[in-house]
């Protein structure tokens, strides 16, 4: 009887071990290069059903590019939870996901992410400094009477054809159609924001440089997107605008490089956000 009793009780202890709420976070890499994505894959089992799963808006040294739908399942009155957050981070070192945990359960293991610059290539044959050696002397030319022979044929020909005289720059007319251009153009990618790839986002950035160049008078369509980015940075824009305009920036980089895939809600983010900073800069003088 006694025996019966302690098996009674270790199978109603390891019911109630499989029966607990946990929660676990996994993660594809371990190491990226600055600006490669990877997925974090949080998995939740619920007893009862009865509980929430977090909602990740930020973590700390790194950027959330897309999150996943969660999927769920029932097992044996058990609720399985599963999604994957897509992320990447602009900051090399050694960054840490935190450790998360659901009412009932014990916390997931925190994760550490190594983000690494371009590693060297290792396969090259690799060269020692050697010591300064000393080299045989020149000898000596008359190389100076030339110099001096072509800066008096320079002098006797400004003198004798001296230039015309260099032109003003010519003055910036602000164009006052290329706002409502703009717009049209944002308006015409809103309509097909379900479209993605490089030909939308290169679209997208286009339209904010030829506003710039053609109402401000910055040429811009040469420069980098940090560029483009630093001169929106002086414009003064809201914070909150401005944090966006450099996400959208960034996106666009992926996109465009990266062959970096963004979903509908992203790309009409993306278009509502430059539309907001041409209607800013507009208001401007």
């Amino acid at each position: 009887m006694k025996y019966i009793l302690l098996f009674i009780l270790f199978m109603g202890l390891c019911t109630a071990r499989s029966q607990r709420t946990q929660l676990t976070t996994t993660v594809d890499k371990n190491k990226i290069l600055i600006g490669e994505p990877f997925h974090l894959t949080l998995k939740a089992f619920v007893a009862g059903g009865g509980n929430t799963f977090p909602n990740l808006d930020t973590i700390p040294h790194f950027e959330i590019l897309s999150k996943g739908k969660i999927d769920s399942q029932q097992n044996n009155g058990t609720l399985i939870l599963n999604q994957v957050i897509t992320l990447t981070a602009w900051d090399s070192g050694q960054w840490t996901i935190p450790a998360y945990a659901l009412k009932g359960s014990a916390p997931s293991a925190p994760l550490l992410i190594n983000v690494l610059f371009t590693p060297l290539d290792t396969t090259q044959e690799y060269h020692d400094v050697r010591d300064i050696m000393d080299g045989a002397k020149p000898e000596r030319t008359q190389w100076y009477w030339y110099l001096v022979g072509a800066l008096l044929l320079l002098g006797l020909f400004a003198l004798l054809f001296p230039g015309r005289k260099p032109k003003k720059p010519p003055v910036f007319t602000p164009d006052n159609d290329i706002y409502q251009e703009s717009l049209k153009r944002l308006h015409s990618l809103q309509e097909n924001s379900a479209a993605s790839g490089r030909e939308t986002y290169s679209e997208l950035t286009d339209i904010l440089r030829t506003y710039v160049q053609k109402r401000k008078g910055i040429a811009l369509h040469s420069k980098t997107t940090d560029d483009l980015a630093a001169y929106m940075n002086q414009k003064e824009l809201p914070a909150s605008l401005s944090a966006s305009l450099l996400d959208t920036l960034r996106l666009s980089d992926l996109v465009k490089f990266a062959r970096w895939q963004p979903n509908t809600t992203q790309n009409e983010t993306s278009i509502e956000t430059i539309r907001q900073s041409i209607m800013v800069l507009e208001r401007q003088k």
